[in-house]
């Protein structure tokens, strides 16, 4: 597959200080294409998204792409293998963000969402129908 990148993100809302610092545009290698597109898609029908905001003096940094530097989350987490995101969306609470990827899900791609929490998990792991998990 063709190398993507997201046309609504920066690199850096995708992944933390240390990998920006270090790999810069190199990074987007890291990501799978079909997570990018999954959030280019999901920009264009929700409008602003937000994954990670420490570029701007925010507190998220792993909420993308997860390093073995990162010390939360699971160490087989789709985040770690640039499939997953978690992110918030403008002017929407959680809940209906996850109601409309429930009946949208096959057109973004994404394969696995998780329920009760103030956030949004998606991933594109390689399971099909949408799988939900809890944290």
């Amino acid at each position: 597959m063709k190398q993507y990148k997201c046309k609504h993100f920066k690199l850096y809302e995708l992944v933390d200080k240390a990998t920006w610092k270090n790999y810069g545009q190199f990074a987007w290698n890291f990501l799978d294409p079909r997570l990018l597109m999954a959030l280019d898609q999901l920009r264009d029908a929700l409008g602003p998204i937000t994954v990670n905001d420490w570029k701007w003096g925010g507190k998220f940094q792993w909420r993308g792409l997860r390093t073995t530097k990162c010390r939360q989350g699971a160490g087989m987490s789709q985040h770690r293998f640039g499939r997953a995101v978690d992110f918030d969306v403008k002017g929407m609470t959680p809940q209906d963000v996850r109601n409309y990827i429930r009946t949208h899900f096959e057109d973004f791609g994404i394969f696995c969402i998780e329920r009760k929490v103030n956030w949004i998990h998606m991933d594109v792991r390689n399971c099909n129908p949408l799988k939900e998990v809890s944290p």
